[in-house]
């Protein structure tokens, strides 16, 4: 089963490649179909009923593409729609295509700053074989207390490409009359400042003075650490992320919360982001693409419902859709609008 398995990770890893250049400029969901389509042609899954063999597959072939999409996107920056991959690599990749983000993290980490990702793939296939070798060390030999191994550095670059499109959208000082937030400078409201400054976050409780530096600080330390988005993968942790900063902490529990059920998860749709909600975020982030696609349309619903309740906040129609529809491009997904 393992050798099946990882003859369709290598098909994938291979019309992954040629979607990006084949469908270049089309939705990730658009691309994701095609390489779907090509791999299906390409395997039959044995032991399973034909009537049943079609979804399952499909099914199958879109987890292992998330999977691979996940791990080109954090070792080509983003950007892999030119870029080439040995055969050695590609094998080593399929390999390791379910290893954990930390150890993907971990492995860039290692790697000459200018790597190829040929290296970067050698070096995660490296650091996921070590950990492999230790699980297999035979019972009768005398076993030595381990090394352990530095944590996995925090790649910084993921809360910069987070943290750049929150400020972009936004803005700098404003104190609009129809907005409930009242005075805001990129973003933070006075509660929120007072708060921060209350924390010792930031060194000074002035709205109009707030710095990105200042921003930063606040965004990171209480809408996206505190609540565990830096162990997310990269679209979904922008995703929530974002959502969080948007509609607080209570709002993002609901839209979270009704993406989930839609998913298929048992949990309370109550606007309390409990133990229950945060597993089953975690879960499904495993497939990062179809969650942060699915929060989004749940959060086009959301400012629908605003609109319709208070007719007034119609004034910022625009503006969030279009928020939404730039959302969706960073996180590379389908816009809800």
């Amino acid at each position: 089963m393992k050798e099946f398995l990882n003859k369709i990770k290598k098909y994938v890893i291979e019309y992954v490649i040629w979607a990006e250049s084949e469908y270049l400029g089309e939705d990730g969901s658009v691309k994701r179909e095609a390489v779907i389509d090509k791999v299906a042609a390409l395997i039959d899954i044995p032991y399973i009923p034909e009537f049943v063999e079609k979804p399952v597959k499909r099914s199958l072939i879109g987890y292992i593409i998330d999977l691979v999409v996940d791990k080109f996107n954090w070792t080509t920056g983003y950007d892999f729609k030119g870029v080439e991959v040995s055969e050695e690599a590609q094998a080593q990749l399929a390999e390791v295509v379910d290893a954990p983000l930390p150890m993907v993290q971990a492995a860039i980490a290692s790697a000459p700053p200018n790597a190829s990702v040929d290296d970067k793939i050698k070096a995660l296939y490296e650091q996921y074989g070590i950990k492999e070798e230790v699980k297999e060390i035979p019972q009768q030999e005398t076993i030595q207390t381990p090394v352990t191994a530095a944590p996995a550095p925090v790649i910084s670059y993921q809360w910069d490409k987070i943290l750049s499109f929150i400020l972009a959208r936004e803005g700098g000082y404003s104190n609009h009359p129809d907005d409930k937030g009242g005075e805001t400078n990129r973003g933070i409201t006075k509660a929120t400042l007072a708060a921060a400054y209350a924390e010792g976050l930031v060194n000074h409780n002035v709205v109009k003075d707030v710095t990105r530096e200042d921003a930063s600080k606040i965004y990171e330390a209480r809408y996206y650490k505190c609540y565990g988005y830096d162990k997310l993968p990269f679209p979904v942790a922008l995703v929530v992320t974002d959502t969080t900063v948007n509609h607080g902490r209570g709002g993002a529990a609901k839209i979270v919360q009704r993406a989930l059920v839609s998913l298929g998860y048992s949990i309370t749709m109550d606007g309390k982001w409990g133990p229950k909600t945060q597993a089953a975020l975690e879960t499904a982030a495993q497939i990062p693409a179809t969650l942060a696609q699915i929060v989004l349309v749940k959060r086009k619903n959301y400012y629908d419902d605003i609109i319709s309740s208070n007719p007034s906040q119609a004034t910022f129609k625009n503006g969030w859709y279009n928020r939404l529809k730039a959302l969706a491009a960073e996180a590379g997904v389908k816009s809800p609008v």
